[in-house]
């Protein structure tokens, strides 16, 4: 799949986010969502809001962990103890603590939850890498995502949001395509897909390169206005409550 058209010189890293999914139109959307604002590389921040997939890059920044030993953590894709680079599962301060949301549909108008489905893992620059989303518990992994050796999807309810680790087995720039799925009582099956752009470890300020539009939209108040949905979101609600 080609690279998507995030920002390059936007790449979060700090701040809670989620990637959602809203009806409008009678159409499934994913969307980037700030709970908090947004810590950039290099300084700055990105408001609390709703943001269009590709309006900046999630950053994955270190230290990364060495991989565990046994048959458990396979799924990642590499060797054990070698390097993950990861996003937690818990808050940290010093990464992007990133969820999925499906918070702003309504339980009532959907027959069964979604379905998100991993599609591929793209290679923008950098070493090809290996993509997993799981949950740790005691027990163990609980994989809901591996590029390596699967699962390609799993079922998430409607109306909630959670959090996830989410890994990678090299540096570099990634483009993540995500589907969402699911059976609306109105609308039928419906489905979106979009790809989300990370940037791990070193290729983090890469990734913050500027391109030669950047500063003269961040001058005019670009950042700010990359994508307001708020008007937008007021609609959706009251589609989705039609």
């Amino acid at each position: 799949m080609a690279g998507s058209a995030a920002r390059a010189d936007l790449v979060v890293v700090g701040g809670h986010m989620d990637i959602g999914v809203a009806l409008h139109g009678g159409a499934l959307e994913l969307h980037m969502h700030a709970d908090t604002p947004l810590n950039l590389f290099g300084g700055g921040t990105l408001p609390a809001d709703e943001y269009e997939h590709d309006a900046f890059v999630i950053g994955v920044p270190g230290p990364s962990v060495a991989r565990p030993s046994g048959a458990a953590w396979d799924f990642i894709g590499n060797s054990s103890g070698e390097p993950v680079w990861f996003l937690p599962q818990a808050s940290d301060p010093a990464k992007p603590f990133v969820g999925i949301a499906t918070e702003e549909l309504i339980p009532a108008h959907w027959i069964g939850g979604t379905t998100w489905t991993f599609n591929s893992i793209s290679l923008v620059d950098g070493a090809p890498s290996e993509f997993s989303l799981f949950q740790t518990s005691f027990l163990g992994p609980d994989v809901q995502l591996s590029s390596f050796s699967g699962p390609s999807s799993f079922t998430f309810p409607v109306g909630i949001h959670d959090h996830f680790v989410w890994a990678f087995t090299e540096e570099g720039i990634y483009d993540v395509s995500l589907t969402v799925s699911g059976t609306h009582s109105l609308h039928g099956f419906l489905s979106d897909t979009k790809s989300f752009r990370f940037a791990t470890g070193s290729f983090i300020p890469v990734a913050a390169v500027p391109e030669p539009t950047s500063t003269a939209l961040l001058l005019a108040g670009g950042v700010a206005g990359l994508m307001r949905w708020r008007r937008r979101l007021k609609v959706k609600l009251v589609a989705e409550r039609s």
